[in-house]
Parts: structure tokens; sequence; C-alpha cells
């Protein structure tokens, strides 16, 4: 039987593929052992389908909470990287679609949660 602590620790380790797929895929030519060397590819191909499934407004939040995860910040009360990604995704957004968009903290919050949930998903079907 699956207990929370283990589905929390699934979540974790999506998100941080998630976060760090293309640090890992850079990392992956220094793999010498052939499983790991499969199970990080099968993770990076599991992480790519379910990105690519996602609306393109999606990908670029995820592109630019990617960007944010790397950046150092001191912003107190608020996620860290909401900032950051909230300004770059309404640029990108007036620039893409020509109008404004300029998510809350929630909607980036149930957006991140959405794309966890499909790679989790992803990653149990695999």
């Amino acid at each position: 039987m699956i207990t929370a602590v283990q589905i929390k620790e699934d979540r974790d380790t999506a998100e941080q593929w998630l976060l760090n797929t293309e640090e890992r895929k850079d990392a992956l030519i220094y793999v010498r052992n052939t499983q790991d060397k499969q199970k990080q590819t099968k993770w990076i191909d599991t992480i790519d389908g379910a990105v690519n499934v996602l609306p393109e407004h999606h990908r670029a939040f995820i592109m630019f909470r990617r960007k944010a995860e790397r950046i150092s910040f001191d912003n107190r009360g608020k996620p860290a990287w909401f900032d950051y990604v909230q300004a770059r995704y309404a640029e990108w957004y007036y620039g893409t679609y020509g109008k404004a968009s300029v998510p809350s903290k929630r909607c980036f919050q149930a957006w991140w949660s959405n794309a966890v949930n499909i790679v989790v998903i992803a990653a149990i079907r695999e």
C-alpha cells in the first residue's frame, strides 16, 4: 500500500526533475553506469513528453520557472521565483499575443502543481 510520505517523495522527485531537466541532460554525458544512464534518460524523456502536452503559455511559464531556479533571490513573504517569473512571463505574453497577461501567484502555483501532476502520471505510465 502506498503512503502519503511516498506520494510526497514522488512529487518532490518529479518537481526536481522538472526544474532541473536541462542541467541533467548536460550532465548525462558524465554518467558511466549504464543502468543509471538509462534511468536518467527515461526521466528526461518523461519530462520532455509531459511538458510537450502542456499549452504554449504553460511551457513558457515552466521555462521562466526553470531559469528562476538558477538565480539567487532575497524576496521575503513570497516564493523567491515569483516576481522574476511574473515579469518575464508578462513580457513574453505581450510579445507573443500582443495583449497583457499578468497571472497571480495562485495561478502560477496551480500551473506548477498541474505540471508536476502530469509528470507524476507520465512517470507512472512509463
